[in-house]
């Protein structure tokens, strides 16, 4: 009796597992995950929800975390067995510290059913700027002093297209030299603050262009700060 016992529990045992219930709310995985992309003005990005059930599901909201990520339509109501759009905002504006850097984006999107999340979707990619940059802003710190020769700081600077670089510092409170980089689309800025003025605290902005038959194609402002020194005594 324990041998025919232990039979039909091996038997059991092997017996497939039941099928995974599916989500009643799907995005297919392949439109998860966006690659990578270029900056633009508004980043915004289309996805397809799809009801899997046979009756109409209402989604009362789409929950992201964050404000800056809001998704359209609001609410919405798909159909049994059919697909309706969504269109999620990346970045709804550049933070300072990502100015002219590549910015990895995770978002978590729950849409709202029956006062509870139905499900969470993961989207993630990468957004590369138009400009890129190897640092967000120039700090000088205190590294200058009065009378003394400028400790200057050098910016690497990458065209997603050949062009003409334009560069500006507002107020003038430092020289700027740019050179021509590894490729056509690589550029140094190096950027040297006066010493020859009143000492104290300095900031500007420095505005990077990409030309292209005299026409800006993309252009960034990244901040510039420092302290100049009092003269050595």
């Amino acid at each position: 009796m324990s041998l025919l016992g232990g039979l039909l529990g091996l038997a059991h045992d092997l017996r497939p597992p039941p099928p995974v219930a599916q989500p009643d709310l799907v995005i297919d995985p392949q439109y998860l995950d966006f690659g990578e992309v270029w900056e633009t003005k508004e980043q915004v990005i289309r996805l397809p929800v799809r009801n899997t059930t046979t009756h109409a599901i209402h989604i009362s909201e789409f929950q992201t975390g964050c404000d800056c990520q809001p998704v359209e339509p609001k609410s919405l109501t798909i159909p049994a067995g059919e697909t309706r759009d969504i269109c999620l905002t990346l970045e709804k504006e550049n933070r300072p510290e990502r100015v002219g850097q590549l910015r990895q984006i995770r978002i978590e999107i729950r849409p709202v059913v029956n006062g509870k999340p139905a499900a969470t979707w993961t989207i993630h990619g990468t957004i590369r700027p138009l400009i890129q940059t190897n640092m967000p802003a120039m700090m000088f710190s205190d590294s200058n002093r009065v009378g003394q020769p400028p400790v200057s700081r050098t910016l690497n600077v990458k065209f997603h297209t050949p062009g003409s670089p334009s560069v500006k510092l507002v107020p003038e409170v430092a020289a700027v030299e740019v050179r021509p980089g590894a490729s056509a689309i690589e550029w140094k800025v190096t950027v040297s603050p006066r010493t020859d003025r009143t000492a104290g605290p300095f900031r500007a902005v420095l505005t990077i262009a990409n030309l292209s038959d005299n026409a800006p194609v993309a252009s960034l402002d990244l901040p510039v700060d420092g302290v100049l020194l009092e003269a050595d005594r």
